[in-house]
């Protein structure tokens, strides 16, 4: 934050590696290259709305500060989305038993069955719920999903966060994760070529795999050297080439800047089953 202040009082380009929300709103000349929630929810939304076709959903949260921000904005893509909340439920941290919250899910999603609503011929009618939204780290989701399959949740496709992504969630519930759907920021696994080349170029120089962290720092490089080619001639040249810059794709997706500031993402969503998640090609 200090650092954003600075660059805006000079009138100096920034490039922020932060999640932390709000830092673009310091001024015109800090921008944001980041893993935001936002666009963590957009993702996942937009894929099963607009790909999958989904129109019902189902939200299981932790009622702390970030399960209440991702309920809020799932919540808000699914409007913008004409997708349908049924049900949303919440519980406290560090909960262990889920059948209170799931049950009351169950119910509410029943009345929204739509027996009118028509459908291509062999096609299955659309009730309750179709996708399940839970933001949760992968030590409690990992308590949720047998639950679910306790209760008859069934066949529904299963909304997480990138939080998702690991081997601990795997490993308690790798059985449950069929129809799992989540966004992710960097894919050390993908088969698209930039991602192959910077991965062994990484192992080689430094003797290990990759991270986010190291990936966006990557990417935000290889984009200001891009840009100084352009041979801008002054800060604020350098800030509009920056806006100007379209889509830009690199190992942590396709990346442009918005007017505020914001980076505007295509990202990774990766699909789960029982060995773990696998990249869903773009």
């Amino acid at each position: 934050e200090e650092a954003a202040k600075e660059a805006q009082a000079q009138g100096v380009p920034i490039i922020t590696l932060t999640g932390r929300e709000g830092v673009t709103q310091t001024g015109e000349f800090v921008f944001r290259h980041f893993l935001t929630q936002n666009v963590q929810v957009k993702s996942v939304t937009d894929y099963a709305t607009g790909v999958l076709d989904l129109k019902r959903f189902a939200m299981l949260y932790p009622d702390e500060p970030y399960g209440r921000d991702m309920a809020r904005l799932f919540e808000l893509e699914l409007k913008r989305r004409g997708g349908v909340l049924v049900a949303a439920e919440s519980y406290a941290p560090k909960t262990t038993d889920f059948g209170k919250q799931i049950k009351k899910i169950i119910a509410s999603s029943a009345k929204h069955a739509d027996p009118k609503e028509t459908r291509p011929e062999g096609a299955t009618p659309r009730s309750g719920i179709e996708g399940f939204f839970i933001p949760d780290s992968a030590e409690t989701v990992g308590l949720i999903l047998p639950q679910l399959k306790f209760y008859d949740v069934n066949e529904t496709v299963l909304l997480g966060t990138n939080l998702w992504n690991s081997d601990t969630l795997v490993s308690l519930a790798g059985q449950y994760l069929q129809h799992a759907v989540i966004p992710e920021g960097f894919f050390a696994e993908s088969t698209e070529p930039q991602v192959v080349r910077f991965v062994e170029r990484f192992r080689e120089a430094y003797e290990g795999k990759p991270g986010y962290v190291e990936a966006v720092a990557y990417d935000t490089a290889l984009i200001v050297f891009h840009m100084m080619n352009r041979e801008p001639t002054s800060h604020e040249d350098f800030r509009q080439t920056l806006l100007d810059m379209g889509n830009v794709r690199g190992v942590t997706g396709v990346t442009s800047f918005s007017e505020n500031g914001e980076a505007e993402k295509t990202i990774y969503l990766l699909k789960g089953g029982p060995e773990g998640f696998v990249e869903i090609p773009r």
